[in-house]
C-alpha cells in the first residue's frame, strides 16, 4: 500500500462501486454501502477519529489524513488513482470506481456517485 499525507477534507477514498462521498472542510462523511461503519458515519479528522481500513478502504488519523489504498498516488495538487483499470485526476477529491475517469476541479461539498460508469467506447 502507498500512503499519502493530505490536508483535512482534501481526500476521500471510496471502495469501488460502493460509496458516495461528501467532502467538507473539516470532516468526511461516508454514505451508502460502507462495510466498515454504519452508513452516514462522520469522520472528524480534527478530533483524530478513525475510519478502519480493510481491503481497499480508507484510514484516517491525526491532524492530516493518511489514506491507504491500492494505487493511491499524489502528484502535486492533483490526485491520481491507478488501479483496477481506473484513473482519477481531480483537485481535492479522489474517487475510486472501476473504469471511472474524472478530470477537472471538484468543489468541496460535491457529492459524487461512484456506481455510475462512463461510456468509454470509442467511435
Amino acid at each position: 500500500y502507498l500512503e499519502d499525507f493530505v490536508k483535512r477534507g482534501e481526500l476521500v477514498g471510496i471502495t469501488p462501486g460502493k460509496w458516495d462521498a461528501v467532502v467538507a472542510k473539516e470532516q468526511l462523511r461516508i454514505q451508502g454501502g460502507n462495510p466498515f461503519e454504519e452508513p452516514g458515519t462522520v469522520v472528524n479528522t480534527e478530533e483524530g477519529q478513525r475510519l478502519p481500513a480493510q481491503r481497499e478502504g480508507l484510514r484516517i488519523e491525526g491532524e492530516g489524513m493518511i489514506a491507504q489504498g491500492e494505487g493511491l498516488i499524489q502528484e502535486g495538487e492533483a490526485l491520481v488513482a491507478q488501479a483496477e483499470g481506473f484513473r482519477v485526476q481531480a483537485e481535492g477529491l479522489i474517487i475510486h470506481g472501476e473504469g471511472l475517469i474524472a478530470h477537472g476541479q471538484l468543489i468541496i461539498g460535491t457529492v459524487v456517485g461512484v456506481n455510475e460508469q462512463p461510456d468509454l467506447s470509442e467511435e
